[in-house]
């Protein structure tokens, strides 16, 4: 089946989980992808899994946000 769950970090854990990210040299994102990729793979007992990530990239390219179109970059 299929599910939904939402939940929310109060202002000094998500300060926490940036400084965190900032000094292991990531962002906020690639710290959330990891903990997920551990997080599927304990929840079903593999070494290794695949899951995969869309994000815009409008934001590296000068004149982004004026563009018109699709703009997402697929991370596996």
């Amino acid at each position: 089946g299929f599910g939904a769950e939402e939940a929310s970090l109060d202002a000094a854990t998500t300060a926490s989980l940036v400084e965190l990210a900032g000094r292991c040299g990531a962002g906020l994102r690639t710290l959330v992808a990891g903990a997920w990729a551990l997080l599927l793979a304990r929840n079903s007992d593999r070494d290794e899994v695949t899951f995969g990530l869309v994000r815009s990239g409008r934001r590296g390219v000068p004149g982004g946000a004026a563009m018109i179109g699709p703009f997402a970059t697929a991370l596996p």
